[in-house]
């Protein structure tokens, strides 16, 4: 470039851009102003992009003397584009000079680079790169060049393990191995634009221009996504896909959200992070186990509308009973809505999440050690608060050769809080990632034992005889992923695993509230999900910027609960049955197939749509249904307004869920007195309709998104008895209807030392039609279901108030609900209170909004050190949140711990 400033006429520089838009696909002759290209994807090859409308965009500038480098990243900053280049191959301090009140992007590009010998490269996602003209061959270029390079984490600097890397508008694809290095071979000269994809990272791409028989180096350092359109998710389509492509709104919980809230339970991060999330916490009666979550209001008679869960790609036992280490999470996906039943199947009505464990870090020099324990304090509203906690876990994770791997494990225990309350959790848990070319093998094992004594006291009764039961359950899941890609544009992936969950509950010690209160209760139960699952993956470039992808797949379950259960023991070890009881016992069988396609297409990076077909059969349906579908359509625009980024998004789903075992067959439930008829007939419970949304991104700082849902839960079963004829029959029938509408809010906000995430969900949950369901105070044509309330919110803030300190502040809210004044009733019908009436439905109504508060601190001491303070409940609000306010939950709980990694 000439020493002397650059003044440019506006009118010079269309002609400039009219002789440069003559250039074509496979014409290699430089000259001295930029050109615009883009890449053939079957040659590899350049071809004009003089004629992009992203080139067309109107910017206004003043530029006098400003360093080239400068002049670039003004000129960006105008049109609201990212533009990648290398400093090193730039005059960075020629000195620039261009006035214009409008002028095109293409045009102020092609001044300011003129005669530096740089092209520009526009992305397929409107991004653009500048890189050195390719040398002249007058062989034509030949595919003989190589592209290489390692994607690592931006802040660890940590290889990135089974990252995706695509040259962009080509088929050529590669994966990372355990050191995050990857290579792509057979590469024509020319310049590329290549694009690293990693599960919970935004995608980065750097230019790169490849030699004849010479390797070229694109390094790609990601930084973890805080929800953004760029992040990367696999819920919802099967396949590594950016958020901004998805019809349907999806909340993602990750590790390092998980270290900050140090939370009890699982569950209890679904309700900071999921808009319109449900979860009631078990009470002092219930098994430790128990997750009653539910997403976007109630889709069954019986109340709820509990997700599919998966871990690591193995469909759980039971959804509505689940123990999981939170240590070992690696990040949580959740998708709301009957869209997610057309991929996933039948029980995925309220949604889908998906939990995937840690796998270990490769590229890493030994084997890295983590280890922490905790005690703790909780508090309750009986005399016995104060009860000691305690948490400890450690692992071990590493690499070996072309395996990561991870092993860990935990123990937690808390004390008597309440009556006869104690519980005990250890577990164990290993995953590892084999990756060798285009094999890659995930192994999952994981092994946890919740024991628990439930507690016997309520507000009623403090001093309550204890219930002497020891509860015990084990949750164990064992699998194996294996995804082979045998061409850059076609994948497949296998999945086989068991999810096992047996329990008992023994009474040991005769209660003796009557004399005659001598006999104990017994009950084994085992349930278990065999299941195997197969798809197939396709890309394909259809266009200039359009390509697509075609998914396929079949999945076949088993599931088998088998009871075995005596009140008349007297004694359990060994077994003695008293004269005159019997032992009773049950096995369900229910099985389950299902074969679905998927499609979807990406238009320029701009507009996404998406379809899915399924059809299920499942041996619970009723003799005459016959493989019934799910459907899913969706259409997603993206637009950018300079560092602002807008996504529009409309979803159509259509969810299934089979009836329960034995429901629709005929059975003497009472020999000679009351039967059940057979129900040919009986379908599945069903969820439809659709839900729209805005997402808005505004740069790396903030992110706001708002979802309207319209959807109908209809053909809910219930069972209708006569008591009009002799024997008495019952029927289950598909009869009632629920209407779900609501609106979810979901926002962040993230400044230097400071990030706020929260999200407001407003959830009308009503029935529509009841038909023969007997209607009582709770369950009424118009009104709000029982036990769902009208809003709930949740707020996160991560704050780094010292280089050192971190305070993590979670509140939780949920509104005003309808719901049986328990307390009220039991007091005045034991006559230890007010008695103003004795029908109980005179105590439904609306019960109080619940806040709670927790607070976390963590203080780094050394490199490898670190403490923390953590205090759940702040407000000691646990009395008030059960579903019966006569049973309390722990309520304030401190813990204070440490922290370990060499």
């Amino acid at each position: 470039m000439h020493p002397c400033r650059i003044v440019v006429p506006v009118v010079w520089l269309a002609l400039l851009l009219g002789t440069a838009g003559q250039m074509r696909g496979q014409e290699q002759l430089a000259t001295r102003a930029p050109r615009f290209v883009s890449v053939i994807p079957s040659t590899h090859r350049l071809v004009d992009a003089s004629q992009s409308a992203l080139l067309k965009r109107q910017v206004s500038l003043d530029l006098d003397g400003a360093p080239l480098t400068a002049a670039l990243d003004e000129i960006a900053n105008r049109a609201g584009i990212r533009l990648i280049y290398s400093r090193d191959q730039v005059p960075a301090q020629t000195p620039v000079t261009l006035k214009a009140a409008s002028i095109t992007l293409g045009a102020a590009l092609t001044a300011v680079l003129y005669d530096t010998g740089l092209d520009v490269v526009v992305s397929s996602d409107g991004q653009m790169a500048l890189a050195k003209k390719p040398p002249v061959d007058p062989r034509g270029p030949q595919a003989s060049g190589r592209i290489v390079g390692r994607v690592t984490d931006r802040k660890s600097g940590s290889a990135l393990v089974g990252a995706s890397v695509v040259v962009e508008g080509t088929s050529r694809s590669a994966t990372t191995g355990n050191d995050g290095r990857y290579r792509i071979a057979e590469m024509a000269p020319g310049t590329y634009v290549v694009r690293a994809r990693y599960i919970g990272y935004l995608s980065e791409t750097a230019s790169v221009t490849v030699a004849e028989d010479q390797e070229a180096t694109a390094d790609l350092a990601l930084e973890k996504s805080v929800q953004r359109l760029d992040e990367v998710v696999t819920t919802g389509t099967l396949i590594p896909t950016e958020v901004k492509a998805l019809p349907t709104p999806i909340t993602v919980i990750t590790a390092e959200d998980i270290e900050r809230l140090h939370p009890r339970r699982f569950d209890q991060l679904l309700q900071l992070a999921v808009p319109g999330a449900v979860v009631w916490e078990p009470d002092a009666t219930d098994a430790i186990y128990v997750m009653n979550v539910s997403l976007r209001g109630v889709s069954a008679i019986g109340g709820g509308s509990p997700p599919k869960v998966y871990i690591d790609g193995i469909e759980t036992a039971q959804h509505i009973s689940l123990s999981i280490d939170p240590q070992s999470i690696e990040r949580i996906e959740v998708l709301r809505g009957p869209q997610a039943s057309a991929v996933y199947g039948s029980d995925a009505m309220g949604g889908v999440i998906q939990i995937f464990t840690k796998r270990g870090a490769g590229g890493r020099q030994g084997p890295q050690l983590e280890a922490q324990a905790g005690l703790g304090r909780v508090e309750s509203a009986f005399p016995e608060s104060g009860a000691l906690r305690q948490e400890y876990a450690a692992a071990i994770s590493g690499n070996m050769g072309p395996a990561n791997y991870r092993i860990g494990g935990g123990y937690r225990r808390t004390g008597a809080w309440t009556v006869g309350f104690k519980e005990s959790t250890p577990s164990l848990n290993a995953a590892s990632r084999f990756e060798q070319g285009p094999l890659t093998v995930d192994l999952t094992a994981r092994f946890e034992q919740s024991g628990n004594e439930p507690g016997s006291g309520s507000l009623l009764a403090p001093a309550a005889v204890p219930q002497f039961q020891r509860i015990q359950t084990r949750f164990e899941t064992y699998g194996a992923q294996v995804a082979y890609q045998p061409l850059p544009w076609w994948q497949h992936s296998a999945t086989v695993g068991v999810d096992r969950l047996p329990s008992s509950n023994i009474q040991y010690q005769r209660r003796l509230t009557t004399p005659a209160d001598t006999l104990l209760t017994v009950v084994e139960q085992q349930q278990q999900r065999l299941s195997v699952a197969y798809r197939t993956t396709a890309t394909a470039t259809l266009g200039s910027g359009i390509s697509g992808t075609l998914t396929a797949g079949a999945d076949h379950y088993v599931y088998t609960l088998n009871t075995f259960f005596t009140d008349g023991a007297v004694s359990t070890l060994p077994l003695v049955i008293a004269p005159g009881h019997e032992i009773s016992g049950s096995r369900a069988r229910t099985t389950n197939t299902g074969v679905f396609a998927q499609a979807a297409m990406n238009l320029r990076e701009t507009l996404f749509l998406t379809g899915a077909l399924r059809i299920e059969g499942n041996s619970d349906f009723g003799s005459t249904v016959h493989w019934p579908r799910s459907t899913k359509v969706g259409l997603t625009y993206v637009h950018q307004f300079g560092a602002a980024t807008m996504k529009l998004r409309t979803s159509y789903g259509e969810a299934i869920r089979p009836p329960t075992f034995g429901t629709k067959d005929s059975m003497d439930i009472s020999p000679g007195v009351f039967v059940q008829l057979p129900s040919p007939g009986l379908r599945p419970e069903q969820q439809i309709g659709p839900d729209a949304g805005l997402d808005l991104v505004l740069g790396r700082r903030g992110s706001l998104s708002v979802t309207y849902y319209h959807q109908t839960a209809k053909d809910l079963i219930d069972g209708v008895t006569n008591f009009q004829v002799f024997p008495f029959t019952a029927q289950y029938i598909n009869v009632a209807r629920v209407k779900n509408t609501g609106w979810e809010f979901e926002g962040t906000l993230e400044l230097d030392r400071l990030t706020l995430r929260g999200n407001f969900a407003v959830t009308h949950s009503r029935p529509e039609d009841l038909g023969n369901v007997p209607a009582d105070a709770s369950l009424r044509v118009g009104q709000q279901m029982q036990n769902m309330p009208w809003h709930t919110a949740g707020l996160t803030l991560n704050a780094w108030l010292l280089r050192r300190t971190g305070l993590t502040a979670g509140l939780a809210y949920q509104g005003k609900w309808l719901a049986y004044d328990w307390l009220s009733y039991y007091a005045c019908t034991g006559g230890t209170g007010p008695c103003p009436s004795v029908n109980l439905a005179d105590y439904y109504g609306e019960r109080p909004a619940v806040v709670k508060l927790n607070l976390a601190v963590d203080q780094q001491l050394t490199r490898m050190l670190a403490a923390y303070l953590n205090v759940e409940d702040v407000t000691n609000q646990g009395i008030k949140r059960g579903r019966f306010n006569y049973l309390p939950l722990p309520g304030r709980v401190g813990t204070i711990g440490v922290r370990v990694r060499y």
